[in-house]
């Protein structure tokens, strides 16, 4: 909390800087991950990949689930160590298990934005 009257003015103010910077941080990981799917999505559409796996047998939903099984195995790490800084910094009252979960979450739904954009694009 700032506004602890013992805490020293200079960790005041890298609390305030972490605190506003961190979200900027984390929205720029997470549109680079954005960007990436797309463009992984897109190179694969264009390739006609998809439709050669669907005209062998592939069902679609496991096309689908590989690349889910794909974003959550490269999101891991990711998630893990932005967890580890915010319980250890910002979110020092909450459980770790919420905060892994929203950041997973959050990938997740790069990962589920990536396919509607590609269904459009």
């Amino acid at each position: 909390d700032t506004s602890d009257p013992d805490m020293p003015s200079i960790d005041q103010a890298m609390m305030i800087i972490f605190r506003t910077l961190t979200p900027i941080i984390m929205a720029m990981s997470m549109k680079t991950v954005l960007d990436k799917l797309i463009m992984e999505i897109l190179t694969e559409k264009e390739s006609k990949m998809m439709i050669a796996q669907q005209v062998n047998g592939l069902p679609p939903w496991i096309y689908w689930l590989s690349y889910w099984t794909y974003t959550m195995v490269t999101s891991l790490f990711p998630t893990l160590v932005w967890a580890i800084m915010l319980v250890c910094t910002v979110f020092t009252g909450s459980g770790f298990f919420g905060v892994f979960l929203m950041i997973l979450l959050n990938f997740q739904h790069m990962f589920f934005c990536a396919v509607v954009i590609q269904t459009i694009v």
